[in-house]
């Protein structure tokens, strides 16, 4: 008997690459703004989604916010995009529901599954067309 590999029930292209971010769990009684944010590695992302490795471990349905630093990808934005020194690249910011925690070590790494549900449109399209650049060069 043959193990199948199991069903990848993805609808978008996922660009493997890793990226840092920063994370938190997102509250919304907070009316201040605060810097919680911990460091992550984000494993891989469309446009959609993302899988990111996370020593906090999230509970499903959780939902965080993320700061995902994509180098470049602010090139595929519609807006003018200078690249000079004085650039800064910013980051992607999205809220994210966690759709799947899986133990990486025993109480100290997780893998963590996310789908985006708030992100800007622009945003979106810009990752889009990033995620499209990436594969279509290899």
């Amino acid at each position: 008997m043959t193990d199948s590999p199991p069903l990848d029930r993805r609808r978008y292209v996922r660009l493997e690459r890793q990226h840092m971010l920063r994370h938190e769990k997102y509250e919304f009684q907070i009316v201040e703004e605060r810097e919680a944010f911990e460091e992550g590695m984000l494993k891989n992302y469309s446009h959609n989604g993302a899988l990111f490795e996370t020593v906090t471990k999230y509970r499903v349905g959780d939902v965080v916010k993320l700061a995902i630093t994509i180098p470049g990808w602010e090139r595929y934005k519609k807006e003018f995009y200078k690249e000079d020194r004085t650039s800064r690249a910013e980051p992607v910011v999205v809220l994210a529901c966690v759709v799947r925690v899986e133990t990486l070590v025993s109480d100290r790494i997780y893998d963590t599954g996310v789908q985006f549900v708030s992100i800007d449109e622009g945003d979106r399209w810009s990752l889009m067309r990033q995620i499209k650049a990436q594969v279509e060069n290899g």
